[in-house]
């Protein structure tokens, strides 16, 4: 539509399925003019359309497995998990095992490369059929089965594999049907025909078997499907449901009611229920299932159906089918070869020629990206509507996600809430929907109402709280406001906050206790508001804690500050004169920056940070990731939400996660440790306990932890004993004791993951190393005799004694050297630096931008920066130059704090510093100028013991180019930081 924008309109039926609708700008200007009823018309409208298109999926989370992580083909056929734990993948070229660190090819036996079909049996011992044989894997080879005339099973790629019952399983080799039994007297296996003595005639060509109940096999025979029961074959045709044209019936699944599905490669779907005689299709009507090569069908841990088309995977069962395809992240032509669903309930996704895919918390997290509909991936807040629709606010104004909808839209009566970052959201008594940005705009939407209005412009908007007496409470860095009546008055009123000197300052949040006394965190203090009366409550934490994050339960406060490693609960009666704070650790979460606080109706504590999001349950953490499922680790402002079922919902700098079962977290599944491999001088040992002769090479323990989730987060304790007394901590599974003494050891082993808070049980390797020849006595008399003859060589010891004097003198002389060098560079070092600041002086400065644009002729971008404090002749002139100088010492310090290793700050002169930021272009690098200008200037600079005053930074920035000298680029950022002191200081200007 040429000359406006375009808005979609979604919405869902009863089915999940989702409908659109577009509307331009110039439809917006129109429909604005008219009444909310007409609006209203059009969502019905559209709902009428409802049953046209499927349902959007939520984003898969991207943990890709290909060469880089062990998995040498890309090409994945098959894939499935044994009894340990360990997840198989079978390629086009190779078996690959992963176990937990990275996949490793198994060669051992295999016949072939090319594998075909991969199965588990009830001893959870692994099958591999390959284009030139049939194995079964037994400790670390894979032994062949042959049939009775020694002849190998070659298999075609699919579903091949069943079995059959106790110590028997079936395969299609050839076409035909083999029955395989064990030999346990010989450990190993015999294959025959399967209809042998069998009454009834053998089915034609086979494309798929199915294992049933006891002794029974479900077939694809072409385009009949065979079912062998009770001694005999019974074949079901077109009378029985199935297509009239000639299929090929090539997989098949039987569900957890008992349903057999089975799905054809020329796009059919059909079932027959448990008892049923009859097939039916059940393929989607508004999903196409193309036709494909080699379907592949799996069942969830939900019941849910996977079913692989053309552009994707289809997932649901009758009347609820969602497509899974590029909206949430998987390539427009992804072939799905493979699936999985692991012990722990995760999707494992094989892609023909691009690897294999985790689809990591597949049960338990839904992630949300502008791929889902989110006008923006910065999400900031949440809120659920009195009618069910989930309002996210965005870096880019308001989404929503209707009740029952599987997708989210720009909301569509936002219209005048803009593209604006909404940090806060809230819902007053009377439904009416209350927005604030932080850009400072407090909007409105009336109950009923079709569009938002603003209300008032304020200082930056950090908290919303709506009272149990309705009273709406703003916080800003400016102030608190409060409305009386939302519902009949809008207009804010300033609430003077001059308890205990805390004056205006910087309201960060605010909350409610059981006893209905108000909470807030005001310049890092925290007040009390109770029957009308304000009060400084003094929190009497340790040290001088300055609070940055504050939530409330019933009857207790959660207090936190950046830097430090606890938070502290503290309870807090309606009368409390001091808050009697209890420490807690953090855990995980140690050392890092906090972005949000809050406590759920289980009184669990959640925070979010730059890494993830750290749970509390009263007594252990757990950490939430990207390895967990999470959508991005960088969590906003406050972005955490319970809704109304306690799920959770986390915001982040790349989207929004969906926790949808957040009592699972403490449910976990054991963490087991496994010895995988155990060698000694490079020769492979039983993980068991086992004596052997001395050698001087090396002892090699790999090992296995295998808990998909979190695995960067393992570390593994051990030790030797009759070696060693202390633990030793290593991230990597690997341990090498080399040279080992003879004696008897035992090694100890422990798993930890430190983000899901499981520890495996102790793991012993006891084992012996006998003595080597040369503790024998008959070696001890041959060195008797060698002794007499070292008698002889005693008139080179004076030669030898000279020759290390003369050693130690070189020695010496490098150690001299060393020093001098080490001098001449701390002379260096003060050359360049600036006396008062110790930040980089205007030459050195100069000179490192000049390097920056010779390396820039690489492409790479950077940033020049002139930093200039406001009105510092003011400073010098009322507080001295004493005052000035710890002003720019301070200023110094702020901005260090806030530098990644790769960036410059220099002394230019006077009050003016030059900063140099590598990788970073006038768009990359806005938001972080903009934390770096609030984290330097928005608190005061101590200058004397009590005293601070408030002091403004004016930023002046150009973007590097190679070609340019260093002068043209300072001259170019001294031009933006002249503008930004005429347009009133205190503000960051681009040139």
């Amino acid at each position: 539509m040429p000359g406006g924008s375009v808005s979609v309109i979604l919405a869902t039926n009863k089915d999940n399925m989702v409908i659109e609708g577009i509307c331009s700008d110039a439809a917006h200007k129109w429909w604005g003019g008219r009444s909310a009823a007409w609006f209203l018309h059009v969502q019905l409208l559209f709902l009428a359309l409802a049953f046209i298109w499927p349902a959007y999926g939520q984003q898969i989370p991207p943990r890709q497995f290909g060469q880089h992580e062990g998995l040498g083909n890309m090409g994945v056929t098959s894939l499935v998990q044994d009894g340990d734990g360990y997840l198989w993948a079978g390629t086009e070229n190779g078996l690959y095992r992963y176990d937990g660190e990275r996949f490793h090819r198994f060669r051992t036996g295999v016949p072939g490369s090319v594998v075909a079909a991969l199965h588990a049996d009830q001893a959870g011992q692994i099958w591999v059929g390959t284009t030139e044989g049939l194995c079964r894997i037994v400790r670390h080879a894979c032994r062949q089965v042959l049939t009775r005339e020694g002849r190998a099973l070659p298999m075609a790629l699919g579903q091949h594999l069943a079995v059959f019952g106790p110590d028997q399983m079936v395969v299609v080799s050839g076409e035909r049907l083999w029955r395989l039994t064990a030999r346990p007297a010989a450990d190993t296996w015999e294959a025959r025909p399967f209809f042998d003595n069998q009454a009834g005639a053998p089915p034609p060509a086979i494309d798929a078997l199915l294992a049933g109940g006891a002794g029974e096999l479900w077939m694809g025979c072409g385009a009949r499907i065979c079912h062998y029961h009770h001694g005999r074959v019974e074949e079901y045709g077109v009378a029985h449901g199935l297509p009239e044209a000639p299929l090929a019936w090539s997989v098949m699944l039987l569900d957890q009611r008992g349903e057999l599905w089975c799905r054809s490669r020329g796009g059919h779907l059909l079932s027959l229920p448990a008892g049923g005689a009859r097939f039916v299709e059940r393929r989607p009507a508004a999903i196409r299932l193309e036709a494909l090569l080699d379907p592949v069908l799996a069942q969830d841990r939900d019941g849910r159906l996977l079913v692989s088309n053309n552009f994707g995977l289809t997932r649901g069962g009758p009347g609820r089918w969602e497509t899974l395809g590029s909206k949430q992240g998987l390539a427009a032509d992804d072939e799905i070869s493979a699936l999985l669903v692991d012990r722990e309930g995760d999707l494992w996704i094989g892609i023909a020629g691009r690897g294999l895919r985790h689809w990591q918390g597949y049960r338990r997290w839904e992630n949300w990206t502008e791929r889902q509909g989110l006008p923006s991936a910065t999400v900031w807040s949440f809120l659920r509507d009195r009618d069910g629709t989930l309002l996210v606010g965005t870096g880019r104004g308001l989404a929503a996600m209707p009740a029952h909808a599987a997708g989210f839209v720009t909301h569509a009566r936002s219209a005048a809430v803009g593209d604006v970052q909404l940090g806060n959201l809230a819902m007053d008594h009377a439904g009416g929907l209350w927005a604030g940005s932080f850009a400072g705009a407090l909007q409105r939407r009336r109950p009923g109402g079709a569009r938002f209005e603003q209300v008032a412009k304020l200082p930056r908007i950090l908290a919303l709280l709506v009272d149990r007496s309705g009273q709406l409470w703003i916080c800003c860095d400016g102030g608190l406001y409060v409305i009386a009546d939302p519902e009949h008055d809008p207009r804010p009123r300033r609430v003077p906050l001059d308890v205990a000197g805390t004056g205006g300052g910087v309201v960060r949040t605010a909350c409610q206790t059981a006893q209905g006394a108000l909470w807030f965190l005001v310049n890092r203090e925290v007040l009390r508001l109770y029957d009308g009366r304000w009060t400084t409550v003094r929190h009497g934490l340790p040290g001088d804690v300055r609070l940055s994050f504050m939530t409330c339960a019933e009857q207790t406060l959660w207090l936190a500050a950046q830097g430090e490693a606890a938070v502290w609960q503290a309870r807090a009666d309606a009368d409390v004169a001091r808050l009697s704070p209890l420490a807690m650790a953090m855990g995980p979460l140690k050392g890092q920056p906090l972005s949000g606080m809050l406590i759920d109706r289980r009184h669990w504590l959640w925070l979010g940070t730059d890494s993830g999001v750290g749970v509390w349950n009263g007594s252990a953490w757990r950490l939430l990731n990207q390895d967990s499922g999470l959508v991005w680790n960088d969590t906003n402002q406050g972005a955490l939400y319970e809704d109304q079922d306690g799920s959770v919902w986390i915001g982040t700098a790349n989207g929004a996660s969906h926790l949808l079962h957040p009592q699972s977290l403490f449910e976990q599944q054991p963490l087991r440790l496994l010895l995988d491999r155990v060698s000694l001088d490079g020769v492979t040992l039983p993980a068991a306990r086992f004596s052997v002769p001395w050698t001087p090479g090396a002892l090699e323990v790999r090992l296995a932890a295998l808990s998909f989730h979190n695995h960067d987060a393992l570390r593994y304790h051990y030790r030797l004993d009759g070696l060693e007394q202390r633990w030793n901590t290593t991230e990597v599974p690997q341990l090498r004791y080399a040279a080992l003494p003879p004696g008897k050891y035992e090694l100890q082993m422990v798993a930890e993951n430190g983000a899901t808070g499981m520890r495996s049980a102790l793991v012993t390797l006891p084992f012996t190393l006998a003595p080597p020849w040369w503790r024998t006595v008959w070696f001890y008399l041959a060195m008797a005799v060698l002794a007499l003859a070292l008698l002889a060589l005693a008139w080179r010891w004076r030669l030898n004694k000279a020759l290390r004097r003369a050693l130690e003198l070189e020695v010496l002389v490098r150690e001299r050297t060393r020093e001098l060098e080490a001098s001449r560079e701390q002379h260096r070092l003060r050359a360049l630096t600036d006396s008062l600041t110790q930040a980089w002086n205007r030459a050195a400065i100069t000179d490192l931008i000049s390097r920056q644009i010779a390396a820039a002729a690489g492409g790479q971008p950077f940033l020049v920066v002139l930093l200039d404090l406001d009105h510092f002749k003011r400073i010098n002139d009322t507080h001295g130059h004493l005052a000035g100088d710890a002003v720019l010492k301070e200023f110094v310090a702020r901005t260090r704090q806030n530098l990644r290793d790769a960036d410059a700050l220099g002394r230019y002169g006077g009050e003016e510093f030059l900063l140099l930021l590598p990788g970073l272009d006038a768009v990359t690098g806005h938001k972080r100028l903009s934390q770096l200008h609030l984290a330097v200037c928005a608190a005061p600079f101590p200058i004397e013991a009590g005293l601070s005053i408030a002091v403004t930074c004016s930023f002046g920035v150009t973007a590097g180019r190679a070609g340019a000298s260093a002068e043209e680029l300072i001259g170019q950022a001294d031009v933006a930081l002249y503008r930004a002191k005429e347009k009133g200081r205190n503000r960051i200007e681009y040139n």
